[in-house]
């Protein structure tokens, strides 16, 4: 976890808005158990970041690491509802 904090992709793309903490699963399995939410100005940069050589470097050394199953989702903000 270390690398991807201290990351340029990680650190460019601020605020964190949660990580870790309590939870509670409501409805579907306890899959996971670690969480980390980050903010990005659009989904554009979102994916931007993950593909950047400094996320994929740090995501290789994770997966080395054998830090269990990770699941990465993008969510654009804003209501998203169709008019």
């Amino acid at each position: 976890m270390i690398a991807i904090q201290e990351s340029p992709a990680r650190t460019a793309h601020d605020p964190e808005l949660a990580r870790g903490g309590r939870f509670k699963v409501l409805e579907g399995t306890d899959k996971y158990h670690r969480f980390v939410v980050i903010e990005f100005p659009s989904l554009e940069q979102a994916v931007a970041c993950h593909d950047s050589r400094a996320y994929q470097e740090a995501s290789a050394r994770r997966k080395q690491g054998a830090a269990g199953e990770v699941a990465l989702i993008i969510v654009e903000g804003g209501d998203a509802t169709p008019t």
